[in-house]
């Protein structure tokens, strides 16, 4: 069985303002903010490079390309944090969007506060202007774990791998819908370099989540508590308060992948208190695995 602790970090961060109704029915996974609080719009890779101090380039994940912000230097060392956002704005209203970025990213912001060589990685049809004819609303509604999303994360990242062989070690960094994607990458990774897995936040039973919130199915997604292990050190950490994605929508996950560390946090919501607590709970990464 998965080990559990809590640990009783003080909150810093404020948590969400507005409904959990409301909250669900913005996003589902992952709560859009405003980039700031004068901007309405979907801040451009080359904002976000600017914001967070990073640089900005296109990785091909094969018909799709996608942003990777990295510290500067951060591919030239043997260890490499690889952090992996949450699901954006899949949905306006009832429709899906017609673009799926988020207008804030949590995975950029916990990035900020972790000192390590580090790199963040976008999903296909995620931080652009305008869509390409593949980009259809299904890679962010009911495919946003689909093979064709993983596939092409998993190339962009094979790619940047082989193009850095110093990289000897990654820990992928999953925040809520993320989380699900590091679960999915990790095992596509391996042998070739050790990795470890550690998520915020994350749905990691789409199918126990849909049942709990009576949401539309992931229909064309993976379900990472249907997947073999992923041979890869996990920790996953979960809010105690979490209403977007209850610890409890998880133990099917756990049942499955005992090795796999559950790590609940009291005082600790999907959106607070994250970013302010950051660099301690970056301690508790597991151990990368070949």
């Amino acid at each position: 069985m998965s080990s559990r602790r809590t640990f009783p970090f003080s909150s810093r961060n404020s948590s969400p303002t507005g409904t959990t109704r409301q909250l669900l029915k913005s996003v589902f996974v992952t709560l859009p903010l405003f980039f700031v609080a004068a901007c309405e719009h979907i801040p451009t890779p080359a904002q976000l490079a600017r914001h967070y101090q990073l640089e900005a380039t296109w990785l091909q994940g094969g018909d799709f390309e996608l942003l990777s912000l990295a510290r500067p230097g951060a591919l030239e060392g043997r260890r490499l944090h690889i952090y992996l956002g949450g699901d954006g704005q899949p949905w306006q209203g009832t429709q899906p969007a017609h673009n799926p970025t988020g207008r804030r990213s949590m995975a950029l912001d916990l990035l900020q506060q972790d000192t390590a060589p580090a790199l963040y990685l976008g999903r296909p049809c995620y931080h652009l202007g305008t869509m390409p004819a593949g980009c259809t609303a299904n890679l962010w509604t009911a495919g946003r774990y689909s093979h064709t999303v993983i596939d092409s994360m998993n190339t962009a990242l094979q790619g940047l791998l082989r193009g850095h062989p110093n990289i000897e070690e990654v820990v992928l960094i999953g925040y809520s819908g993320g989380g699900n994607l590091a679960v999915l990458l990790a095992p596509r990774l391996r042998p070739g370099v050790a990795v470890a897995v550690l998520t915020v936040a994350a749905n990691l039973d789409t199918d126990a989540w849909i049942a709990h919130h009576r949401v539309l199915p992931l229909a064309d997604s993976l379900n990472p508590a249907g997947t073999a292990s992923t041979g890869a050190g996990e920790a996953h950490l979960q809010g105690e308060q979490d209403k977007i994605v209850p610890p409890a929508t998880t133990r099917a996950y756990f049942q499955q992948h005992p090795a796999a560390r559950a790590i609940p946090l009291a005082g600790f919501d999907h959106r607070c208190c994250w970013v302010g607590q950051w660099p301690q709970l970056l301690a508790l990464a597991p151990q990368a695995q070949r």
